[in-house]
């Protein structure tokens, strides 16, 4: 089989993505958009190189890889291993709810597939591996190519404009869709632009800076001096914005908010709580027993902080406690007064409540791709430990008050918890995935 990546656009002009067998044309994957798609060619490489599928034994459950997740969406990547038929199965959820009148919200539900439609499925049969990174390699260069080109043909038309191509995620455009114009992020998918507007950071911590004191829709908009609409914004700020690598590489907490009938986005950029504490141990009870390291140990690799993290400052100012031990790195521990800080900073609000149930099916399969599939990097491992360690403290603060009279809610965060701890000490805990029917019930 020779698989490659079929492009296709909606009669809208939406641009979609499915993995496909060359020779037959047969479907091997559902629709991947074209905001998912760079994330679904990285997750592809990532399992090509760290996948291992001879220490899976078959089973009836498949194992998680992968998941991507925005708002109502999502898109899951699983190992299915039945038979010794080894495939790669990809999958598309819906979130779901149930109104609550009384208390005037709806309550989201669990994550699942709609329909048949929903599946797809790639064999693992021998070469895969290869042809995985042939696939992502190709597209890359596809890619690259289509936004070299654009980004000459809207030069010669706007000398104005950077001669050198800048990072697409720093870059609005303004496209055609229906005979309308509109500004939209550059993701892969525009071929015909009528101009494009440079911003001075990454998209989404421009919008972030915007949110912060908490803000509307219609505020943030005219914070970035309707660059963007208030519609367009709401699209890209959900509440998977909280978890999401962008932010998390930013140093951002972001949350929502209600205030006299307003939704409000809220985000505050805390660098030193990532510095004194990378792995996020303040947020909760977690890796209480990690060893300590010496004084003199170089620190491990930060998202937050690529060119090193500043020791130095951060003993002279008293915000940590030493340094612990894990298998990709030693890394501070904070001080009681910083990490207090920081739980205050990430503190989630009531608002958030509503998708408790989306935060514990997130919490059990984020933990469960981190036991199966190793990270490529120390620093993508260590933005995975710490939206694991931020999942788990919002769980905490949903269910407070939940009445978890069979202990089902509590046992999902126990079992979450001891694969964060195994990931730390370099251990592997395969976990095979929990569908809607194997969740915790709505009490």
């Amino acid at each position: 089989m020779t698989v490659v990546l079929a492009k296709d656009e909606t009669q809208r002009g939406d641009r979609f993505w499915r993995m496909a067998d060359k020779s037959s044309g047969r479907r091997l994957s559902p629709p991947i958009w074209s905001a998912e798609i760079e994330w679904f060619v990285e997750s592809l490489e990532a399992i090509a190189w760290g996948l291992d599928v001879e220490v899976f034994p078959a089973a009836e459950r498949a194992y998680p890889l992968a998941l991507h997740i925005h708002g109502l969406h999502a898109v899951v990547l699983l190992l299915a291993n039945r038979d010794q038929q080894p495939c790669l199965q990809i999958e598309r959820w819906k979130g779901s709810w149930v109104e609550e009148a009384s208390q005037a919200f709806s309550e989201h539900r669990y994550f699942g597939p709609e329909n048949r439609a929903s599946f797809g499925r790639y064999p693992l049969t021998s070469g895969w591996t290869e042809e995985l990174c042939e696939l992502a390699g190709a597209f890359r260069v596809e890619t690259a190519a289509e936004r070299d080109r654009c980004w000459r043909t809207l030069r010669a038309r706007l000398p104005e404009l950077e001669a050198e191509l800048p990072p697409p995620d720093r870059i609005i455009v303004e496209a055609d869709r229906n005979g309308t114009v509109q500004r939209l992020p550059w993701e892969p998918q525009f071929d015909q632009l009528a101009g494009a507007i440079v911003l001075p950071k990454p998209l989404a911590h421009w919008l972030l800076d915007a949110c912060r004191g908490g803000r509307d829709l219609e505020q943030i908009s005219a914070e970035l001096d309707r660059v963007l609409a208030p519609q367009r914004i709401g699209q890209m700020l959900t509440w998977s914005s909280r978890y999401a690598d962008a932010t998390l590489s930013g140093g951002y907490c972001f949350r929502l908010d209600l205030e006299q009938g307003r939704q409000l986005y809220a985000a505050t950029q805390d660098l030193p709580a990532f510095a004194a504490d990378p792995l996020l141990l303040g947020l909760g009870d977690l890796a209480t027993s990690l060893p300590m390291a010496p004084e003199t140990t170089a620190p491990g690799p930060s998202p937050q902080f690529p060119q090193g993290l500043p020791l130095a400052t951060l003993r002279e100012r008293e915000l940590i406690q030493g340094l612990v031990s894990t298998a990709f790195g030693a890394f501070p521990r904070p001080s009681p007064a910083r990490a207090s800080a920081t739980r205050r900073a990430a503190k989630g609000t009531p608002l958030m409540n509503r998708q408790r149930w989306w935060i514990l099916q997130l919490l059990d399969l984020g933990t469960a791709a981190l036991g199966n599939l190793p990270s490529r990097s120390p620093a993508q491992m260590l933005l995975a430990l710490q939206r694991s360690a931020l999942l788990h403290a919002d769980c905490a603060t949903a269910f407070a008050d939940y009445p978890d009279e069979e202990g089902a809610v509590a046992a999902l965060v126990g079992e979450a918890q001891e694969r964060y701890n195994a990931a730390l000490c370099g251990k592997r805990r395969r976990a095979r995935v929990r569908r809607k029917a194997d969740l915790p019930e709505r009490g």
